[in-house]
């Protein structure tokens, strides 16, 4: 049994403390895709965090009709904290090159 989609008002979500954040559609593009650049060893919390984030982005995108692909990076492209990634490891810096998706 599916439930029935209710869409978001602006009245529900600013009780729910929320705000509206006005972006180009390539800038919502790059943060669903930054998501999975975090290191594994991030904490639950930060990684729940950017996944609640990422999946807003593409709603939006999905929403307004915009085609999204996702662009997933490899090993070599993950953000280092405190040098626990294999970019610190090796003195590689990430490519933050395209942004939108491809």
């Amino acid at each position: 049994m599916s439930r029935p989609i209710i869409p978001a008002s602006p009245e529900a979500e600013a009780g729910k403390g929320r705000l509206p954040l006005y972006l180009d559609p390539a800038d919502i593009a790059f943060l669903a895709d930054e998501w999975r650049r975090t290191p594994q060893d991030l904490p639950a919390p930060e990684k729940d965090r950017w996944a609640r984030i990422a999946f807003r982005g593409m709603a939006c995108l999905h929403k307004h009709s915009i085609p999204y692909s996702p662009r997933f990076r490899d090993e070599a492209e993950l953000y280092c904290l405190k040098g626990t990634s294999t970019n610190s490891a090796q003195g590689k810096e990430p490519d933050r090159g395209n942004v939108a998706g491809g």
